[in-house]
């Protein structure tokens, strides 16, 4: 056999191991920030806002998502709540296996939740790494199903007030003031 008989075969095996959609799977879910930092509030609480991009196969449609509540290594947990724009496209999307691109979930942080890292799991129904997870769930006409989800952690952190801010530039200004008349007299 010849070269040039065998060069298009192996176009064509490498073109079939390579091609994505030899591999496709039923849906794909991608979080534009995993990793959230949230500032803790004073009073009150403020929501972190988990996006990303959900896009069922052809002729599937999203029959359902979880969220896992974040959990610290003390066992304090943070609460979390689909995001309403969500909601509206689940609830659409039993007709269209349009894809989603916006805000996944929120999760709320509270003035009394402790600083830290919130990348545990809460609950059995966790995920196999012990990971917070995002996860959607798809199904066809014919009942077929598929799933798919993504991890995400929470940082959640403490600014100082105004008024130490206010205090640390002042009291910079002024050591740099008095360094510079120091110089001066010289």
């Amino acid at each position: 056999m010849h070269l040039r008989h065998v060069v298009p075969w192996l176009g064509l095996a490498a073109g079939w191991l390579l091609c994505p959609c030899a591999a496709q799977s039923q849906v794909t879910l991608t979080l534009d920030n995993p990793d959230l930092v949230v500032v803790r509030p004073s009073s009150g609480f403020r929501d972190a806002i988990l996006r990303g991009t959900v896009t069922p196969a052809a002729g599937y449609d999203v029959d359902g998502a979880a969220v896992s509540l974040p959990e610290n290594s003390q066992g304090d947990f943070l609460n979390c709540d689909f995001a309403p724009d969500y909601v509206d496209y689940q609830n659409q999307n039993q007709v269209t296996d349009a894809p989603y691109s916006g805000p996944l979930a929120m999760i709320h942080v509270n003035a009394s939740d402790p600083l830290g890292l919130y990348d545990l799991d809460v609950g059995p129904s966790g995920s196999s790494d012990g990971k917070p997870q995002f996860q959607v769930f798809v199904e066809n006409a014919n009942f077929q199903t598929g799933s798919a989800f993504a991890d995400f952690s929470v940082l959640v952190v403490a600014v100082p007030e105004p008024s130490w801010l206010a205090l640390l530039v002042s009291t910079g200004l002024t050591g740099t003031a008095l360094l510079l008349g120091r110089r001066a007299r010289k």
